[in-house]
Parts: C-alpha cells; sequence; structure tokens
C-alpha cells in the first residue's frame, strides 16, 4: 500500500500537462505560463517625472534656493527639445522624459512662478528627487515572469508592460465530477428514508475552480453497471474525471470494474490515509 508522499509522486509522474498553446494577453486570466518570459527592453524606457513641477540641476539648488528660468514645457508623451544649462529649468508633467541636463523633479506645489521663471526655496534638492531611472521596473533580458507561473491582474500587467501581446500558456484543464450512490439525491433535493444529499459534488467543484479548472459536473451515478458506464464513458471526453465513491470492498463498489471496461488502466489503489485508504487512480489506454 503506498503512503500518501508515493500517491502523489504517482500522480505527478503519470499525468502530462496540457499542450502549450499561444493565447491572446487579455484571454490569460489564471492560466499557467508555459515559458519563462523576458523583457526585451528597460522599463520604463527613460528617465521619467515622477511628480507635475520642475525639472532642474541639483547643482543650481544646492542651497535650497534658486530663480531659474524656464525655457520649455514638456508633458506625458511629449520629448524634450532642449538641454538644461545652469540657472534653466524645464516646466515638466507625470510620466514626462526627463530633459538632458537635469537630475531632480521639484514638485509644482513646492515653486512659484514668476512670468518665465521659476522660484524655489523649499531647501536643498538631492539628485534622484521625484524621478524613475530608466529600467527601475523592469530591465531588458531580465526574466520577467517564470514558467508555471499563474497568471493574475498584475502579472498581466507586467506583461503588458514590456509589449507582450500573445502568452505561452496551458490552458485550464477540464474536470468532470462524477458522483456514485444509489442514496444519493441532488443537493437542492430533501432526502427521502435513507438518503443523503450530494454534498461532494458542491464541495468539489469549488475545489476546482479554485486551483483553476473548468467544471464539468455529471451528477449522480445510480449503483449499478449500466449508469456507470454510460456515465463514465461522458466523463472520460475530460481532461480529468474525478468519482465520489464506488471504489472500496462492497458489493456495490463498482467503480474500478467499470473503469476498467472503459479502458482506464489502474495506477494504484489504496493509499495509507484514512478515512480515504480506498482512492482509486488510473489513465485512460491510448
Amino acid at each position: 500500500m503506498l503512503t500518501v508522499a508515493q500517491a502523489i509522486e504517482k500522480l505527478l509522474t503519470t499525468v502530462a500537462p496540457k499542450e502549450i498553446e499561444d493565447v491572446p494577453l487579455e484571454r490569460t486570466l489564471g492560466l499557467t505560463l508555459a515559458a519563462d518570459v523576458f523583457s526585451s527592453s528597460d522599463s520604463p524606457p527613460f528617465d521619467k517625472a515622477l511628480m507635475d513641477g520642475y525639472a532642474v540641476n541639483s547643482a543650481d539648488l544646492s542651497t535650497g534656493r534658486a530663480r531659474l528660468r524656464v525655457i520649455e514645457v514638456v508633458t506625458a508623451g511629449q520629448i524634450p527639445t532642449q538641454t538644461v544649462h545652469s540657472g534653466e529649468a524645464i516646466q515638466i508633467m507625470t510620466g514626462a522624459p526627463l530633459p538632458a541636463g537635469t537630475d531632480a523633479v521639484v514638485k509644482v506645489e513646492e515653486t512659484q512662478r514668476q512670468a518665465d521663471c521659476v522660484v524655489i526655496s523649499t531647501g536643498p534638492v538631492k539628485p534622484g528627487m521625484n524621478l524613475v531611472r530608466r529600467g527601475a521596473s523592469i530591465k531588458s533580458g531580465e526574466c520577467v515572469l517564470q514558467s508555471g507561473t499563474t497568471l493574475n491582474g498584475s502579472r498581466i500587467g507586467a506583461l503588458a508592460e514590456i509589449g507582450c501581446s500573445t502568452i505561452p500558456v496551458r490552458n485550464r484543464p477540464q474536470v468532470a465530477i462524477l458522483a456514485t450512490g444509489d442514496e444519493l439525491v441532488p443537493h437542492h433535493k430533501t432526502p427521502g428514508a435513507g438518503q443523503i444529499r450530494n454534498s461532494n459534488e458542491a464541495m468539489l467543484a469549488a475545489q476546482i475552480e479554485a486551483m483553476g479548472g473548468i467544471v464539468a459536473p455529471l451528477g449522480i451515478a445510480r449503483d449499478n453497471r449500466d449508469d456507470l458506464h454510460t456515465k463514465i464513458e461522458v466523463g472520460l471526453q475530460s481532461d480529468i474525471l474525478i468519482l465520489s465513491g464506488g471504489v472500496s470492498a462492497g458489493t456495490l463498489d463498482l467503480v474500478p470494474a467499470t473503469l476498467a471496461e472503459c479502458g482506464v488502466r489502474e495506477v494504484f489503489h489504496k493509499v495509507e490515509l484514512k478515512p480515504g485508504k480506498p482512492i482509486w487512480f488510473g489513465v485512460k489506454s491510448i
């Protein structure tokens, strides 16, 4: 009899992942990345302002006070056309590229505009203030996401940031669920004498969805070979079929034999686990 660790190892070495598919970025939420993704460019692609204000040379503000001539206005999406020299500044908006000759941005709230000049008296300005350097987020050649990563909103945003429009992924598996037993009734019905509700289907469906699978519920199979055989054949059209019940040693535990009739090869049966000892795992013969 296998230990739980041995059973898990058998599962992992027997089951193959789904084929790799190239999927448009906007359809990859919840899918698993099938290859490492590297950036072909720096992000941001230039030094840029983090605040609306004035791009300055910090050396002009070593005393914390200066009156600087404003030589240009640069908004996000524009490229500066002027180089800033000592005694000059460029008015800049958040997200705009940092002009040549500057190494800091002073927030507009900390300035006073006087005609074509700006007066700054907020204290010494340090290089790098209120700006982000090229490649600070992602550097060219950097591995942004590794194979096996589940794609969520922030990770999809990172892929968009580096220009990935088609992503190699492994699609979600379709997982069929089949509960077995004459005693079962759907969870929304009132059980009769000797009956219980089919709670396992709802539990398994929730767990499968939480792990990224696509649920295909098959309802309840009764404890007879014909009904089991018919519904198992349907379930085997999915990537994975999970059966609840029918694998112990009772007279009506017909699942293993019926699976064999449907071309499913047993990999293991019974694990050192309580409850759950009769667990059965197999693969469909090709």
